[in-house]
């Protein structure tokens, strides 16, 4: 008997491309812990908050989206184009 091979001629099945995970976020200016040692995007002068039915914060320097993927984290390890805050952090 003859092997039987699949209607594009290939001996094994097709495999999905195995999932990798996205690297930088789109939500920050510059790559997450480039900036200043010990300051996070929380006490940072470009941290926004957009408030609607929850709360989103943004960066000022990133032109911002109807979605979560220009959302920042105010967590994060500051970027390079992190500047002092001069008024209270912004609220959770």
């Amino acid at each position: 008997m003859t092997a039987a091979t699949s209607l594009f001629g290939l001996d094994q099945p097709l495999q999905p491309p195995a999932k990798t995970k996205r690297g930088q976020p789109k939500g920050n200016a510059s790559p997450i812990g480039s900036g200043p040692t010990g300051e996070t995007c929380r006490t940072c002068a470009h941290a926004r908050c957009i408030k609607f039915a929850k709360t989103y914060h943004k960066c000022a320097l990133v032109t911002p989206t109807a979605g979560p993927g220009t959302d920042i984290r105010l967590k994060w390890p500051a970027c390079s184009q992190w500047a002092k805050r001069t008024s209270p952090p912004p609220a959770n």
